[in-house]
């Protein structure tokens, strides 16, 4: 299954992330807005609809970040696009997952997050926000994407 996340960082360098209702707990996560990428649609398009569906905010995509890859279960590739996208319009919502009913819902809030504020938080999705890394990558003119995104232990946290 094809996926896309953005990484939307604010003047402030905050990061947008959608606080999200798990749906198999009941918990909350903290996670990068993004979905699935459509039948037909480019993961640059899926990117700027996903975030303008989860956020309300409209974007620009800057570049490429991380490609992700891994096998399912069935042995199929799976991969997750990862981009730094721009706000470019819109009003920061608490937005709506599509394809879900509206007593469905599991997006909660929509907040931009510092990076110390990313650290206190329980569970946060990917967990290399939380890293020194990410930030290292996010202010790096260039930087090979096409590499498995690190994880936690990566870096100092």
């Amino acid at each position: 299954m094809p996926v896309v996340r953005v990484f939307v960082l604010d003047s402030e360098e905050r990061v947008l992330l959608v606080k999200t209702r798990h749906k198999k707990t009941g918990g909350y996560y903290w996670i990068a807005p993004g979905g699935m990428i459509e039948k037909g649609e480019y993961s640059r398009e899926a990117a700027i609809r996903e975030v303008k569906e989860e956020t309300g905010l409209d974007i620009s995509i800057r570049r490429l970040v991380w490609v992700e890859e891994s096998k399912n279960d069935k042995g199929e590739v799976d991969y997750i696009h990862y981009f730094l996208g721009e706000r470019t319009g819109g009003e920061k919502v608490t937005g709506i997952d599509p394809e879900l009913e509206a007593n469905e819902q599991i997006i909660l809030h929509v907040e931009y997050m510092s990076k110390e504020e990313i650290k206190k938080q329980p569970e946060v999705y990917p967990e290399v926000l939380a890293y020194d890394y990410f930030w290292e990558v996010i202010r790096a003119s260039a930087h090979d994407p096409y590499v498995i995104r690190p994880s936690k232990g990566f870096g100092v946290r």
